[in-house]
């Protein structure tokens, strides 16, 4: 059994592809600040957020804490096998 793929067709019309010479670049390899934020104009900017340190903090103590309970009642809770 044999399956023939046909050929493509060409295409009805077709433009030249034009060159500029005043090329310029769509876009620039930004800097982080201090709290790691790029520019979203930026090549290197992979998504528009700014970093809140206050929010990052508050996330690492409530992770902590809740970390630490979850241990606790891991320990109280803990099943104990049969001798």
């Amino acid at each position: 059994m044999s399956s023939s793929i046909p050929a493509p067709s060409p295409t009805a019309s077709s433009t030249p592809s034009q060159t500029s010479d005043n090329a310029a670049p769509t876009c620039t390899n930004g800097i982080p600040d201090q709290y790691g934020h790029v520019d979203i104009d930026a090549c290197n900017s992979y998504y528009n957020f700014y970093p809140n340190f206050g929010a990052n903090a508050a996330f690492a103590v409530f992770f902590g804490l809740f970390t630490l309970v979850h241990l606790a009642q891991a320990i109280a809770y803990k099943k104990v096998s049969p001798p």
